[in-house]
């Protein structure tokens, strides 16, 4: 487990991108609001057709069910058709449809791409909701 302190003095326990537990400066501790933290997620491994959101996986349940951290890409992103870019669009990128001045191949909606090749992992569906102003979720894939 990872920890990390803010301004105020509470402590954060981390369980990869998603916060466990927090204690504040008093010693109570609570459970985390389960909001995963984009800026933790090591790797990312799809794009969502359509929406281009980022999709990286924190478990899989067989072959066809995984529970995975999803991240919407700002409209400006998306207007780019930036699709190989992780986390935010870098001009550097030479992959990146953005900067290749071509539209996405991640056009269908509901279908999952692989974010290094570009191959269709096939059609997924989720259950995440993205609570108040979080860009974030964590949501439950099943293929369809």
């Amino acid at each position: 487990m990872e920890t990390s302190s803010d301004s105020r003095g509470r402590v954060t326990l981390f369980e990869g991108a998603i916060p466990a537990l927090k204690v504040t400066r008093a010693g109570v501790s609570r459970p985390a609001n389960p909001v995963p933290v984009w800026s933790r997620v090591k790797a990312v491994h799809f794009v969502m057709g359509g929406t281009l959101e980022r999709v990286a996986i924190v478990d899989t349940h067989g072959r066809d069910a995984m529970t995975c951290i999803v991240h919407m890409v700002p409209e400006s992103q998306r207007a780019k058709h930036c699709d190989k870019c992780p986390k935010t669009h870098r001009t550097t990128n030479a992959a990146c449809s953005a900067n290749l001045g071509i539209d996405t191949y991640a056009s269908t909606p509901g279908t999952l791409y692989d974010i290094n090749t570009g191959r269709t992992h096939g059609r997924w569906r989720h259950n995440g909701v993205y609570r108040g102003t979080s860009k974030t979720c964590l949501a439950d894939f099943v293929r369809t």
